[in-house]
């Protein structure tokens, strides 16, 4: 089971509740707290039905918050290098921010498997790592999947007859126990279109390659869509 909290112990609690600019403190009534994840829900739900275009920006996190925002993806790789150009291969991404936009730090991972779902998990994963790695004690975890948001925020369970239940499952309890080394973590939705830095990190298709602030001078297109998302850029989104 997922907690999200204060101290030692975590608790779940919504996005909208922790995005107001208020001083309201971090600790919420659980009734409060209900009714939010009751309105996530609905909202959630609404997203796979008649969807309209609209305009989207990527939201910086709450001072003295970090966000962290993860992306999965399998492919076949067409090029690059010959030991695993004829197998569809996994890449995994994670980006960390402040709450001005500023990059903390950003890591990519590869993994040998065909499941889009198994890599989504493992940038969930990878970011949590890099974020307790570097000492940070409250996370907002952004992930475009609603399948890995509904179960981390208890939503919904692993059912047997998903196919990827039985290469998830373990990756999901590892996060859990990665978890409780925060403060808080928070987990939410985020639209692709502002989820382009955690996808560049995915394709790049590195083992577990760490980029720290300063090797942002020789990656120039990371560093844009960085300041971009930092500026509030808008981009094209569906609702």
């Amino acid at each position: 089971m997922c907690f999200l909290g204060l101290g030692k112990s975590t608790s779940i609690q919504s996005e909208q509740l922790l995005s107001e600019e208020t001083n309201k403190g971090d600790i919420m009534g659980k009734q409060a707290i209900k009714m939010e994840l009751q309105k996530d829900y609905i909202s959630l739900m609404s997203l796979g039905r008649a969807r309209q275009p609209g305009r989207c920006r990527w939201g910086k996190p709450r001072k003295g918050w970090y966000r962290v925002d993860t992306y999965g993806i399998s492919t076949r790789n067409r090029g690059g290098c010959p030991a695993i150009s004829t197998r569809s291969i996994g890449g995994c991404g994670a980006i960390i921010r402040d709450h001005e936009g500023t990059m903390i730090a950003a890591a990519s991972g590869i993994s040998d498997k065909k499941s889009f779902l198994y890599n989504e998990v493992q940038g969930v994963k990878l970011g949590l790592i890099l974020a307790k790695k570097i000492g940070l004690k409250r996370v907002k975890v952004t992930t475009v999947s609603r399948y890995i948001y509904k179960h981390l925020t208890d939503q919904r369970e692993l059912l047997e007859e998903d196919d990827d239940t039985s290469i998830v499952k373990p990756v999901f309890d590892e996060i859990r126990g990665i978890m409780l080394g925060f403060e808080s973590v928070l987990f939410r939705i985020s639209f692709r279109a502002t989820n382009r830095a955690a996808d560049y990190l995915a394709k790049l298709f590195k083992k577990n390659d760490e980029i720290k602030p300063g090797d942002l001078e020789v990656d120039k297109k990371l560093m844009k869509i960085i300041m971009s998302d930092a500026q509030g850029v808008e981009y094209d989104c569906w609702f």
